[in-house]
C-alpha cells in the first residue's frame, strides 16, 4: 500500500516539501523525479507545510517524523525512502577528539547505555546497535569506498595510474602500524597480521574496481559525470589515512568480541552496505572472510 502511495505522489501535479540544500532534498528529488519538489530553507516551514496541508507530502527523517506527526490525524507515513546514517563531523585537525568519541560510543554501546538512551529519547527499542564493532567497521568500509571515485578523479588530474603497487605497499605498511598502535592504546593484543593484511588487500582491490567503474562511467555518460577534484597527496590520502586509523581501532575492538563471527554473518550486512558500488562477489567474500577471522581472536584462548 505504501509503495502505491509513493507512486501516486510521483506525478507532475503533486507538491512535496523538503528542507532545502540538505541530504533529504537529494533523496526527495531521486525518489520523486516527476513531482514538484518545493525546497524550503526554514526546516520548521516544512513541518508547517504538512500541518497546513498546502503540499501533498513532506520529506523528513525518521526522528522528526515521529515528532511532527505526534497527535496529528490524517497523516500517512510511507518509507523509509532510503537507508542512511547520521554521523558526527569532527574537523580533520582534531583526530584525537574523533578517536575519543569513537571509543566512547563503542564503550557505551557495549554497556547498554546507548540502547537505554535510544529507548528514553527516541522511543526506539529495536534499532541496530551501530556503535558495535561490526556495524561500525562496515560503516567505515563504506566511508572508504565512497572516497574511491574521488581517488580516481585525483589520479586522473595527476595523470597517475589506478594501480600503483608501490603505493599499495605503503598502505599495507601504514595499516600494520596503525593496528599495532590501536592495540597498544587499548592495551589489547595486536590482531592477526596475516588476516589484517588480507582485509586491506581486499579493500584496495575493491577500491580499484570502484575507480575503474568511475572511469568507465565518466567516459560513457552524456553529459559526462562531474566528480570533484581534490589533490591526491594533500587532501585524499590524508583522509584515507584517518579512515585507516579508524579501521585499525575497530579491528582491535572486533578481536575483543567474546564470540567469533562467521563469514556468512559478516557478508550479509557488508554486501547490503556496499551494494551501490557493484563490487565483485570475490571482493565482498574476501573482506568478510578476513573480518570473521579477525573477530574474537584475542579472547579465544583466554581463561574463562
Amino acid at each position: 500500500a505504501h509503495a502505491t502511495v509513493a507512486r501516486q505522489l510521483d506525478r507532475r501535479d503533486r507538491r512535496i516539501a523538503v528542507n532545502a540544500g540538505g541530504y533529504l532534498e537529494g533523496v526527495a528529488r531521486k525518489v520523486f523525479p516527476a513531482a514538484r519538489i518545493i525546497a524550503l530553507s526554514d526546516n520548521d516551514a516544512v513541518r508547517m507545510a504538512m500541518l497546513d496541508r498546502w503540499t501533498d507530502a513532506v520529506v523528513t527523517d525518521n526522528l522528526e517524523e515521529k515528532q511532527w506527526t505526534k497527535g496529528v490525524v490524517g497523516v500517512v507515513r510511507i518509507g523509509p525512502l532510503s537507508d542512511d546514517r547520521k554521523a558526527y563531523l569532527v574537523r580533520s585537525d582534531r583526530e584525537e577528539l574523533a578517536a575519543e568519541l569513537d571509543l566512547w560510543l563503542l564503550a557505551h554501546e557495549r554497556d547498554g547505555s546507548l540502547a537505554r538512551l535510544r529507548k528514553e529519547l527516541l522511543g526506539e527499542t529495536d534499532l541496530t546497535p551501530v556503535a558495535a564493532p561490526l556495524p561500525a567497521l562496515i560503516n567505515t568500509i563504506d566511508e572508504r569506498m565512497a572516497i574511491m571515485p574521488l581517488v580516481w578523479a585525483a589520479k586522473r588530474k595527476a595523470q597517475s595510474p589506478i594501480e600503483d603497487k608501490a603505493q599499495e605497499a605503503r598502505v599495507l605498511r601504514a595499516a600494520a602500524v596503525a593496528v599495532s598502535q590501536a592495540a597498544r592504546a587499548a592495551s589489547r593484543p595486536v590482531p592477526d597480521a596475516e588476516q589484517t593484511r588480507a582485509l586491506f588487500e581486499a579493500l584496495m582491490d575493491a577500491g580499484k574496481d570502484t575507480q575503474r567503474a568511475a572511469a568507465t562511467s565518466a567516459a560513457s555518460d552524456s553529459p559526462p559525470t562531474t566528480i570533484p577534484e581534490f589533490d591526491l597527496e594533500t587532501r585524499i590520502r590524508p583522509a584515507l589515512g584517518r579512515i585507516t586509523a579508524k579501521l585499525a581501532s575497530l579491528l582491535v575492538a572486533l578481536a575483543a568480541l567474546e564470540v567469533p563471527l562467521t563469514a556468512e554473518a559478516v557478508q550479509r550486512p557488508l554486501a547490503t552496505a556496499l551494494a551501490d558500488y557493484r563490487l565483485r562477489a570475490a571482493n565482498v567474500e574476501a573482506m568478510s572472510s578476513a573480518i570473521a577471522a579477525l573477530s574474537a581472536t584475542d579472547t579465544a584462548h583466554a581463561p574463562r
